[in-house]
C-alpha cells in the first residue's frame, strides 16, 4: 500500500476555491512498487479534523470510508 497527501496542483490550489463540476488535474508520485496490479483510490478529508468527506457513486450510493476507486493499473 502506498499513498500521497497534498493539496491539488502541488499545493498551489486550494480545494476551497473549487467550483461545482470543476475537474482538477493533479499528479502525485508514489514510491517504487513491485510489478503487479494495483487499485487506485482517492479521497478527501478535512485537514484540521482528519475526517474524510462523504463520497457518492454515480448512482447516488454512498461509498464506504469516503474512498472513490478509480480503477486498476498494471505495473510491469
Amino acid at each position: 500500500m502506498a499513498g500521497a497527501d497534498g493539496r491539488p496542483r502541488n499545493d498551489g490550489y486550494s480545494t476551497l476555491a473549487r467550483q461545482a463540476r470543476e475537474g482538477i488535474v493533479d499528479a502525485h508520485s508514489l514510491p517504487d512498487v513491485p510489478a503487479g496490479a494495483y487499485m487506485l483510490k482517492i479521497g478527501m478529508y478535512d485537514a484540521s479534523t482528519q475526517a474524510r468527506f462523504a463520497v457518492s457513486a454515480a448512482d447516488g450510493a454512498v461509498l464506504p470510508d469516503g474512498i472513490l476507486p478509480l480503477g486498476t493499473i498494471a505495473i510491469p
